[in-house]
């Protein structure tokens, strides 16, 4: 009976019941993560193949959820209606991420980016602007090329952009950056139509 008393088993019967249903929502949540880096990697996916690139880029913006809310950045997405684009999905992912996740860095807590889709000209266009500073004129040449970094020594390594560059351009695409109107950057993600060889 002092046992009982001691590990209050009547209060620890009323909480049971919550403490079940949050085994369970972290459970689910565990799921809906493997179910995202599933999507986000394609491990099964990793020829190139015609996809559904909005859906594609749906799951990198599940997959920097983490990073939104850590920086209280909004995030405003707006999908145009696109065909089928034929790429290799887990390295389109991975340059798109990369840039996404330098826009994030480089807006202030609390700043917003757009992600957007649509055709233009025979292409398909991806394009990321964040509110942040924007990239000084003198350096916007070389902001793609590899360990170039604007952060402090021992934030990043300044390869991001410059692997997003690589699997772009191995897709046949292209990659520009321009200044927003509101002063921050806009990265333009170019791809053709119909992809030939593989990246």
């Amino acid at each position: 009976m002092d046992r009982i008393e001691e590990v209050d088993l009547p209060r620890l019967s009323e909480l049971m019941p919550r403490l079940m249903d949050s085994v369970d929502e972290g459970i689910e949540r565990a799921l809906e993560l493997v179910r995202s880096l599933r999507t986000f990697s394609r491990l099964d996916e990793a020829e190139i193949k015609s996809i559904d690139l909005n859906d594609s880029l749906r799951s990198v913006v599940e997959f920097a959820g983490f990073l939104l809310k850590e920086t209280d950045t909004e995030l405003v997405a707006s999908y145009g209606e696109l065909p089928s684009v034929t790429c290799s999905p887990g390295q389109l992912n991975q340059a798109v991420l990369n840039i996404l996740t330098n826009a994030v860095q480089a807006s202030a807590p609390g700043g917003r980016v757009r992600l957007s889709t649509r055709i233009a000209g025979g292409e398909v266009l991806i394009v990321i602007a964040d509110d942040g500073p924007g990239v000084p004129d003198e350096l916007a040449e070389r902001v793609f090329d590899p360990f170039f970094t604007t952060r402090p020594v021992g934030e990043g390594t300044g390869l991001g952009l410059s692997i997003a560059h690589a699997v772009v351009a191995a897709h046949g695409g292209s990659i520009t950056l321009d200044r927003a109107a509101e002063g921050g950057a806009v990265f333009t993600i170019r791809l053709p139509l119909e992809q030939g060889a593989a990246p």
